[in-house]
C-alpha cells in the first residue's frame, strides 16, 4: 500500500480504525483496528482491542486478538494478551505471548 497511516505518540484513540491504508501506532487505539494494509505496532504503543491487516507487526502492546492475511511478527518487547490467527507468526525472543496460535 502507498498510504500509511500513523497514529502519533500522545495521540488516544477511541472507537473503529479501519481503511484501505498500511497504519502506524505510535499511541493508544481503544477500539477495533482492521485495516486492508499492514498494521504496525510500535514500542510505545496499545491496542486494547482486535488487530486486523494483511501484514501485522507487533513491537508495543495488543489487549485483543490478532489476525492478519499473511503473517503475524511479534518483536522483541512485544506483548500480547489474546489469539494470534495467520498463515505464518514469528514470535522473536523477549515477546510475550498469552493467547493460542493459530
Amino acid at each position: 500500500m502507498a498510504d500509511v497511516t500513523v497514529i502519533g505518540r500522545g495521540a488516544n484513540v477511541v472507537g473503529t480504525v479501519s481503511g484501505a491504508v498500511d497504519l502506524t501506532i505510535h499511541g493508544r487505539v481503544e477500539g477495533e483496528v482492521s485495516v486492508e494494509g499492514d498494521v504496525t505496532i510500535e514500542a510505545e504503543g496499545l491496542v486494547a482491542a482486535g488487530v486486523t491487516g494483511r501484514l501485522v507487526i507487533v513491537r508495543g502492546a495488543v489487549k485483543g486478538d490478532v489476525t492478519a492475511e499473511d503473517g503475524i511478527r511479534l518483536e522483541e518487547g512485544a506483548r500480547v494478551v489474546g489469539d494470534l490467527r495467520a498463515p505464518r507468526v514469528s514470535v522473536t525472543r523477549g515477546a510475550l505471548v498469552r493467547g493460542y496460535v493459530q
